[in-house]
């Protein structure tokens, strides 16, 4: 019986990163800015909550005390997709990248929706985390778990995208995550691309990765609790229109209800 050591295993992931990096060095490159990018985003973000706390003397509460918390959360999966995707790793980078997108549509959802279906929202969040230690004003009553279960499904990621877009985009979106969620779970789809190199799903993940990016910036900027600077807006818009033009917009996430188009402050310009 063969036993494999660390070692050998490594030598066999830096030969895939070697490969990669030589032959899909453009494609890398904007995932790495788009990485990059959020990070300063969200780092301007926690300076300016801070700053705004300590003018004011006030937190974050309810609901919007979750958005900012879910942008941390999708930045690191992010990096972490970014570096197993390096390596070869790939079904575990679309475990990542699922769990990213999950979290861009619940932050869109928490900027775009109803103050009541904010507040179901995060009371559901809070339940599913720690219900013994609740304030009693944070419990969901019975008739609340019931509109949750029947009216929004849980806040299911397939509500979440009937309530963000358009029966023609939701086809598209739907589509993108169960090829997600085919690869990152046990399957024999999933164990074949594990354990063989396959170019075209290397490819295919590096175009759509800097596209999953531009979503979270877009996000991060809807989020973002002070005016958004020239400065900060051109390089945006840079980062949207190289995006743009290295990969074209196979897939965006933008929302596009119209009552919700008209209500954000960053959408897709870029052609």
């Amino acid at each position: 019986m063969k036993k494999f050591t660390i070692g050998e295993l490594d030598a066999v992931y830096l030969r895939r990163k070697e490969i990669i990096e030589k032959n899909y060095h453009k494609y890398l490159t904007l995932c790495e800015k788009g990485v990059s990018e959020n990070f300063t985003l969200l780092h301007t973000i926690e300076v300016n909550y801070v700053e705004h706390v300590q003018k004011t003397g006030k937190k974050l509460d309810g609901p919007n005390a979750l958005t900012p918390i879910l942008y941390r959360k999708a930045c690191h999966y992010l990096y972490s997709a970014l570096h197993l995707m390096r390596y070869g790793h790939m079904d575990a980078s679309y475990s990542c990248i699922r769990a990213a997108i999950e979290h861009l549509w619940q932050m869109y959802f928490l900027i775009l929706a109803k103050s009541q279906e904010k507040e179901l929202l995060f009371k559901r969040e809070m339940n599913e985390n720690n219900p013994q230690a609740l304030l009693q004003e944070l419990k969901l009553s019975v008739d609340e778990e019931k509109e949750i279960r029947t009216k929004y499904r849980h806040f299911s990621m397939s509500f979440m995208r009937e309530y963000l877009y358009s029966k023609q985009k939701r086809t598209v979106m739907t589509k993108l995550y169960h090829q997600l969620s085919l690869n990152s779970h046990p399957s024999v789809i999933g164990m074949a691309s594990e354990t063989e190199f396959r170019a075209e799903a290397v490819e295919d993940l590096l175009k759509v990765f800097p596209l999953i990016c531009t979503g979270l910036i877009a996000v991060g900027v809807e989020i973002y609790p002070g005016e958004i600077t020239v400065e900060m807006d051109n390089e945006l818009h840079l980062f949207l229109d190289e995006v743009g033009c290295g990969v074209g917009f196979l897939v965006d996430f933008f929302p596009d209800n119209d009552d919700f188009e008209s209500r954000l402050r960053i959408k897709k310009e870029a052609k």
